[in-house]
């Protein structure tokens, strides 16, 4: 069968053989030449709230001094222009440049914070508000607060329709803070709620985002339609750090969020929320990025640190959750890329499903083409799992391709079942693994309800619909058709004998002369494309990433 092909975000062209994406979803306002309108100085809420009442098109709305928001939300509203209005710290200047992630200690006195309390947000958006850019804004929320909400609310309750979703708003240089201490009572549901179409937020910092017993993302995103970009941001949220979808679109089919690139990112989950189960005092701990819908996404380039699995063991989640009946006919997961991003004090793998198990609901065939290319796991906390593919209701979840990575799963390198629901239906056809390393101890190379085998494959897949070849993994061997040509997987009998150039530091790339350089089924070597994961990965942790 032919490899599926995987659909990118609309704005972001495929740049040839070199792997690089370069585009972006809307032009962004010059914020030195576009904003030539009145600047209103606000030191004072009551200035804060005039001045958003009365701005128009180029205007400036700079804060000047700390504004206590307190449970007063500001609101966005529908202009009537298609302009922008600029939202600024005062100490703009002193902002890093474009490309530099605003750090809240060695950036403090050039931006200016908002506090809020309670659980209402700073900012709220109108019915159709449009063109708003916030620079060098500090949104904090401080201790002894309260539980839950947004610090920021990029959307409306009431947006029932696609002319009701806010459109062109841009972070560039802001942070979102819950200023949270072990032992504390200070917490948010997410810094960000974003159901705006038409969002860019880089270089921006996140930090301390959790609550007890219950969800708490840096980023929730849905009913927005999408089109969006996050950039060399700092983020912490204690169960996901970025979710997409997960509760129910007022604005229903129109609410889809589709074209979304989150690249060159820095997640992060405190070791001091690592403590307990799932109860009522402690944080609840699941993946890094979590998609309940979403279609045309790319995650790349992303740095995910500490993650212990006590929620879920996965560090991803891609799985169609639709709310409702209604929401069969539209909620996709779909068309997703996940490439060259690195994970380490980390959980398992990650995982797809269609399945029933969260709202009694599953859209057919809701999950598919769904890519996992050169990642690397290393130092996981959790020494479980798999990659995960949990089959689910007709159709199951096809065209799933997992190759280049390297894991240390002490599981199957990947796991195959499906849901009783699924009945005689294929489950998994245009099933491609190759190219992998597994450096973990593995109970299997690949599992079925059927065993690991061909037959259990073709059971699961289909006949002819799945390619398992030139995959390397230690101790456990492959069924012996599985050995042979054309399949060729490997297995290494010691973690000394795979090669890796420093494997105690991290680097998995073959060296000269590993018995496994260059059995690709390509003729390179299995796991990651170096170049490109290093390129990409430059800079990251530290906030200058040098590769686009």
């Amino acid at each position: 069968f032919s490899a599926p092909q995987f659909t990118l975000p609309t704005w972001l062209p495929h740049n040839g053989s070199t792997d690089v994406l370069s585009g972006e979803p809307f032009a962004s306002p010059n914020t030195s030449t576009y904003f030539t309108g009145t600047t209103h100085s606000c030191s004072t809420l009551g200035q804060l709230t005039t001045a958003l009442a009365n701005c128009v098109d180029t205007d400036i709305i700079e804060i000047t001094a700390t504004i206590a928001v307190g449970t007063s939300t500001q609101t966005l509203r529908n202009r009537g222009d298609s302009g922008w209005v600029l939202i600024r710290s005062s100490g703009y200047a002193s902002l890093p440049a474009a490309g530099t992630r605003v750090n809240p200690t060695t950036h403090a006195a050039a931006l200016k914070i908002l506090t809020v309390t309670g659980s209402q947000p700073a900012f709220q958006c109108a019915q159709g508000a449009r063109g708003y850019y916030f620079q060098g804004i500090s949104i904090e929320k401080s201790s002894g607060t309260g539980l839950g909400g947004s610090l920021l609310s990029l959307g409306a309750s009431t947006q029932t329709q696609a002319s009701h979703i806010p459109t062109y708003i841009e972070l560039r240089h802001c942070c979102i803070r819950n200023h949270f201490t072990n032992g504390g009572s200070t917490y948010t549901g997410r810094g960000i709620f974003l159901q705006s179409r038409y969002t860019k937020i880089r270089d921006c910092y996140l930090d301390g985002h959790t609550q007890p017993g219950a969800d708490a993302q840096a980023i929730l995103i849905g009913n927005c339609q999408g089109d969006i970009e996050i950039h060399n941001c700092y983020l912490e949220g204690s169960t996901e750090n970025i979710m997409v979808g997960g509760y129910a679109f007022a604005a229903g089919s129109t609410g889809q969020p589709s074209n979304i690139w989150v690249h060159q990112n820095y997640f992060f989950k405190r070791t001091d929320w690592m403590t307990g189960g799932l109860y009522t005092a402690y944080a609840v701990r699941k993946n890094f990025f979590e998609l309940k819908a979403g279609e045309k996404v790319v995650f790349e380039g992303n740095y995910c640190e500490n993650h212990d699995g006590s929620g879920q063991q996965g560090d991803m989640n891609v799985s169609a959750k639709p709310q409702s009946v209604a929401e069969q006919s539209y909620v996709y997961v779909r068309d997703i890329t996940i490439r060259y991003n690195k994970y380490t004090a980390s959980a398992a793998p990650g995982g797809a499903a269609t399945s029933v198990a969260d709202s009694g609901l599953a859209t057919p065939m809701g999950t598919q083409r769904i890519q996992y290319a050169s990642n690397v796991w290393v130092n996981r906390r959790y020494t479980g799992g798999s990659i995960w593919w949990l089959i689910g209701v007709t159709g199951g979840i096809p065209n799933v391709t997992i190759e280049n990575n390297v894991f240390s799963c002490t599981n199957a390198l990947a796991f195959l079942t499906p849901n009783p629901a699924n009945g005689g239906a294929l489950k998994a056809p245009n099933f491609i693994l190759r190219n992998n390393i597994n450096y973990g101890a593995s109970n299997g190379p690949v599992l079925t309800d059927g065993g690991g085998g061909v037959t259990a494959l073709n059971g699961i897949c289909g006949v002819g619909l799945w390619n398992v070849a030139s995959n390397v993994v230690l101790t456990r061997t492959w069924e012996a058709a599985l050995l042979a040509a054309p399949y060729s997987n490997k297995t290494s009998t010691t973690l000394a004998g795979f090669g890796f150039a420093d494997s105690a530091n991290g680097d998995y790339s073959l060296v000269t002369g590993s018995t496994y350089k260059n059995i690709g089924t390509d003729g390179a070597d299995p796991g990651p494309k170096w170049t490109r994961f290093n390129a990409i990965l430059a800079g990251v942790t530290t906030g200058v990433p040098t590769g686009s």
